[in-house]
């Protein structure tokens, strides 16, 4: 749904080009189990979902403290695809497609594909 459809938001939104460029759909991933998990009642917001922020967090914890002192995000990209309830569980596949150049999935068993995500990096 387009931002100028509601109305408390359409004064807001200007017409001038996405400095980051357009969002674009992320492809499948072909890459390894890199973290699992499981939603607990602590992750669930009010809408008994699992809250957007556990998403990113879920994905940012496939890689080490040592990786992040030599690196720095440049771009976070994601794609929500399906909510992730209460005891839910759920794996982060991680495949590196250039050089820290990385694409994610959130897949469960009972409900497939929930999120994609990319994360591009800069050496420091």
């Amino acid at each position: 749904m387009p931002l100028t459809v509601i109305p408390s938001l359409k004064e807001h939104v200007v017409d001038r080009p996405n400095p980051i460029g357009a969002p674009k759909s992320l492809p499948k991933v072909d890459g390894e189990s890199a973290l699992s998990f499981t939603v607990r009642y602590s992750k669930i917001d009010v809408n008994n979902h699992a809250n957007s922020l556990y998403y990113i967090q879920w994905i940012s914890d496939c890689f080490s403290l040592d990786f992040y002192r030599s690196h720095k995000v440049r771009r976070f990209e994601i794609n929500y695809l399906k909510e992730l309830t209460i005891d839910d569980k759920g794996r982060v596949y991680r495949e590196e497609v250039a050089p820290g150049d990385y694409f994610f999935e959130i897949v469960t068993r009972d409900r497939g594909v929930a999120c994609k995500a990319r994360i591009l990096f800069d050496e420091l």
